[in-house]
């Protein structure tokens, strides 16, 4: 498939200005912000991809669509904050605009980019168009230090575009509600992941807001939302 001038501008669009916008809203987030209320706030991302898909792809917001949203926020509240609370600030709102860049840019722009685009193209595409202004504005900054540990940084490279891709194709197949929805088990997965291999340990609290959100994604997929 032969890339077209319209193609090159929306991966450079998505990986580029997306990626950049979404880097400089985070740093502030977190700058300003504690990391439970970014953890929190930034899961408003499936409710903003839900709107935006409503609004470009014409994707019904049902009554079940929208207690499942509830059922997911609610879930991370609770895995997030442990039940405890949050108490707002400045960067709570960054931490909210994150979430609305990546719902337009990597959900909503993404998906309709693989329609036209292979998803494997738009992986490796959308991840270099990000990656290059990355370079050049810490480049800028005199920032840049000799990897580490370059296997790893490699690694890692690999990985984040086969995410990217195994996403672009859930693209291809489902819509963004849906995507958007299912990956709201990405914390749950790592608290898992975390436990099992670092033994860090959840509270009562955090173990029933990681059932509501797979209860969620259970539901999500059952319902075909």
């Amino acid at each position: 498939m032969r890339l077209t001038k319209k193609d090159i501008l929306l991966l450079v669009l998505i990986g580029g200005v997306g990626t950049v916008l979404s880097d400089i809203l985070e740093f502030f987030s977190i700058k300003y912000t504690q990391a439970t209320n970014f953890a929190l706030l930034y899961r408003t991302v499936t409710i903003f991809t839900v709107i935006f898909a409503w609004v470009f792809f014409g994707e019904k917001i049902t009554r079940r669509k929208s207690l499942l949203l509830l059922m997911i926020f609610s879930g991370s509240f609770l895995f997030a904050t442990s039940g405890a609370g949050i108490s707002l600030s400045l960067g709570d709102i960054f931490a909210i605009l994150v979430a609305l860049v990546n719902a337009f840019f990597f959900n909503i722009l993404l998906k309709h980019a693989c329609s036209n685009i292979h998803p494997f193209v738009a992986a490796s595409g959308t991840f270099f168009a990000g990656f290059l202004p990355i370079i050049f504005l810490t480049a800028a900054q005199n920032a840049i230090r000799p990897p580490v540990n370059a296997s790893l940084i490699f690694l890692m490279t690999v990985i984040n575009i086969l995410l990217i891709l195994f996403r672009n194709k859930a693209y291809t197949i489902a819509s963004a509600s849906y995507v958007s929805m299912i990956f709201s088990l990405t914390p749950v997965l790592v608290a898992a992941l975390s436990f099992t291999f670092l033994g860090e340990s959840l509270t009562a609290v955090q173990i029933l807001g990681g059932i509501l959100i797979i209860s969620s994604g259970i539901l999500t997929e059952k319902l075909k939302i």
